[in-house]
């Protein structure tokens, strides 16, 4: 495997099943709500309590989700509970107007799951789980933020549930962004912007919505930490550098498992914006 690979085999693969060579679903067992819970209840008594949850993009199956989900979880050497939450995208790249009415109608999904999740961390004698992590990429953050929003009555005191809530290429208007983002802030440890001015796939997007958005960035609102990805940006659409560079999957590792603010990771260096505000950017 190298760092920031999907291997995936060609349908006239003999190796199809080779675990060695290639990531794949060996089986998808449908649980009722509570048997899952009870599941991932009984996963985070091991070593680490921290969890995991990444929210797909547009133009994405069931299948793929959960193996990009694998390959981050493995790149990044994710030590806690991985989990996924799947939104009926169409699975393809001519149906952007349907993964769009699907995205508007999951995010009570997404705020149950996120409740469940919750509670349990609260009422755990043990403490339950440390923090939910969250990555979102491109249109699943409209559906990561809706979901926030509708449990913003669940956050107490100054124990924010959510550890690192990290956006990749958000596909979302910046208007609803913004007023969106305080409910983020008080939730979580910390908030992070990847964004590419260069990012093909949001150039499309804001040619069909007539308006800019948030993952060509940067979005200066403290305290949301804002990171430049164009050098490390080398994918044909521009779109899924988060998961297929080496340098994003290693800033990743630092951020999450380390719990490493912009300015102790040695793959960012710091600069700042004609009016004076403040980025990080990769080398």
């Amino acid at each position: 495997h190298e760092r920031g690979k999907l291997e995936e085999p060609s349908w006239w693969d003999l190796r199809r099943s080779d675990p060695k060579k290639f990531f794949s679903l060996d089986a998808v067992n449908e649980l009722a709500e509570a048997e899952f819970f009870s599941a991932i209840g009984n996963r985070l008594r091991g070593a680490t309590n921290d969890v995991l949850l990444f929210v797909h993009g547009y133009n994405n199956t069931f299948q793929f989700a959960v193996l990009r989900t694998a390959q981050i979880v493995h790149d990044i050497r994710f030590p806690g509970v991985p989990m996924i939450f799947s939104w009926p995208s169409a699975g393809n790249v001519l149906r952007y107007s349907h993964d769009e009415k699907q995205a508007e109608q999951s995010d009570g999904a997404l705020s149950h799951v996120l409740e469940r999740l919750i509670k349990d961390r609260q009422k755990s004698p043990s403490g339950g789980m440390a923090r939910i992590h969250v990555i979102a990429h491109s249109m699943g953050n409209r559906v990561l933020l809706r979901a926030m929003h509708r449990i913003r009555n669940l956050i107490q005191g100054n124990d924010p549930p959510f550890g690192h809530v990290i956006m990749a290429a958000p596909d979302v208007q910046a208007t609803e962004f913004v007023s969106l983002l305080p409910t983020v802030f008080k939730s979580a440890a910390s908030t992070t912007l990847y964004f590419c001015r260069e990012d093909t796939a949001l150039k499309l997007s804001r040619g069909i919505h007539v308006n800019g958005r948030v993952g060509e960035g940067p979005v200066f609102v403290p305290p949301l930490e804002n990171i430049d990805a164009a050098k490390a940006n080398t994918s044909l659409l521009g779109h899924d550098y988060f998961v297929s560079r080496s340098e994003l999957l290693i800033d990743l590792e630092l951020l999450v498992n380390l719990d490493l603010q912009p300015g102790r990771r040695s793959t960012l260096r710091s600069t700042t914006s004609p009016l004076g505000f403040g980025y990080w950017f990769f080398p």
